[in-house]
């Protein structure tokens, strides 16, 4: 009897790894192939691109609030912020390949990987970078308009109400 239950332990415990061993073998594809879309797509260096905007902008306005620190000086922020950004790369590289995975199954990433892999998929990742800057640009210009917007209508509002803003 004591055999008959440790035969049927060991049977589960065998059935158990195995399972666990070929679903760890069917993910291993997955993950290659995602870390296969993010580097076809240039995520990293997309992403590098815009982190390089963001510190450009910053750096603009750290130097009309301190206007006496030399420009060489004021380089300093840009290589910290290339450092901090190298150093942290493999998180973006992590959080996305785990976005990639909730958000879509391994033969949807191969999909994806195809069309990238098509000339209409080439021109669009080509293109992207510029397409992004330029609506970034775009989105700035159109959120600076709507504040303005929010700003008049709310001091009309309020100044109808005897405040002044």
């Amino acid at each position: 009897m004591k055999t008959r239950y440790l035969l049927c332990a060991l049977l589960a415990v065998a059935w158990l790894g195995v399972t666990v061993l070929s679903g760890v073998a069917q993910e291993a594809p997955k993950d290659r192939d995602i870390a296969r879309l993010i580097e076809l797509t240039g995520g990293t260096a997309i992403a590098q691109q815009m982190f390089g905007v963001v510190i450009n902008q910053q750096t603009t306005l750290l130097k009309q609030r301190h206007p006496g620190i030399p420009d060489n000086e004021m380089r300093v922020v840009e290589e910290v912020a290339k450092e901090v950004f190298s150093e942290r790369t493999p998180e973006l590289t992590e959080a996305m390949a785990a976005i990639y995975d909730a958000h879509f199954s391994h033969a949807e990433v191969i999909d994806i990987i195809a069309f990238y892999e098509s000339d209409t998929g080439k021109k669009a990742l080509r293109l992207m970078p510029q397409i992004l800057q330029e609506s970034m640009a775009w989105g700035t210009r159109w959120g600076a308009d709507i504040g303005e917007e929010v700003m008049r209508r709310s001091r009309e509002r309020l100044k109808r109400k005897g405040f002044d803003l």
